[in-house]
């Protein structure tokens, strides 16, 4: 289980599901930088131009649809078991500032989530609510298996 395979689990299956290029597996999946078609625009590891000075600019993911008012900052770690229950918060705190410049410049409801799996897979009770915010089905099982 490690951080690229689940960027790399997550970034396949929103590709799939705004119908853009991707492989037949996940696994086969190599990461871009930048996807995007008429209806999506799609980053990884990329750092989000900003008005203001913000020092958390590069999220793993970020989901920005161009039809509706949906925007997601999806920041994905896979920290030592010891550690789950504190990053999560620090994950969210990390880029409500970020979150708050790219609702205001894109005049989109932008959400951040923090996918959180430990090393060796565990996880918090509430990942269940933060997977459901995306347009993609994934499965706890899934991501602790990566």
């Amino acid at each position: 289980m490690g951080h690229n395979n689940v960027v790399r689990r997550l970034q396949w299956g929103l590709c799939k599901h705004y119908d853009t290029e991707v492989t037949e597996k996940h696994w086969k999946h190599e990461p871009q930088s930048i996807i995007e078609n008429d209806e999506v625009y799609i980053t990884w590891d990329h750092p989000l131009p900003t008005v203001q000075k913000i020092d958390a600019r590069k999220p793993d993911i970020v989901v920005q649809e161009k039809k509706t008012k949906v925007a997601l900052i999806i920041e994905i770690t896979t920290p030592s078991d010891y550690s789950v229950l504190h990053t999560e918060r620090h994950k969210v705190i990390k880029y409500q500032d970020l979150q708050a410049e790219t609702r205001a410049m894109w005049k989109k409801d932008t959400q951040t989530v923090p996918i959180v799996v430990g090393a060796t897979g565990l996880i918090k009770k509430n990942l269940q609510s933060y997977l459901d915010m995306l347009p993609i089905h994934v499965t706890l099982y899934e991501l602790q298996k990566e």
